[in-house]
């Protein structure tokens, strides 16, 4: 006789134990075995995952804390996104991601990003001419050189790797 599933476990002992005088039979047993087992490991299950989440909470909230200085204030930001719908947070990390990419290309061809830094006429005229020659590849980076669907993929592949590396770990 093959093992019986969760679900049919539940049924069966159901159905037997609604009628009057039972006596559990190796089924019967069979099926309570079932079931302990699948919550054993449902419960291990439950326990990995909050072990990882465990860990990238403390870690975000070391950051929070580090920026805020402030533990109550910092939690209160880290909650704040948990809040939220993951949708705005992901848009939210697509777009520093690509206002870092425009960052980083216009150093890369010699434009300042340091909005404080008082330019000379002299500089300004050299970022005017840069600015220029380099249009069509700044549009590129102002409109977001990643897009929403490769950067979701990507990260729902990142998480789902990690997960999968933390659970062969334990």
């Amino acid at each position: 006789m093959s093992k019986p599933n969760l679900k049919k476990s539940f049924e069966w002992l159901f159905e037997r134990f609604t009628k009057e005088n039972i006596k559990p039979c190796q089924f019967d047993l069979d099926c309570l075995v079932s079931i302990a087992e699948k919550t054993n490991e449902i419960n291990k299950e439950a326990f990995q995952e909050n072990t990882i989440f465990a860990k990238m909470y403390v870690y975000c909230l070391m950051h929070e804390l580090e920026y805020y200085k402030d533990i109550e204030f910092a939690t209160k930001k880290l909650n704040e996104v948990l809040d939220a719908p993951l949708e705005k947070t992901c848009d939210a990390f697509l777009n520093r991601l690509n206002h870092l990419e425009l960052n980083k290309y216009l150093k890369s061809i010699g434009i300042n990003t340091d909005h404080l830094k008082q330019l000379t006429k002299e500089e300004e005229a050299k970022q005017s001419v840069l600015m220029n020659e380099n249009k069509k590849s700044i549009q590129i980076y102002v409109l977001g050189k990643f897009t929403k669907e490769n950067v979701f993929k990507s990260i729902n592949n990142a998480i789902t790797n990690s997960i999968i590396n933390f659970k062969n770990k334990n």
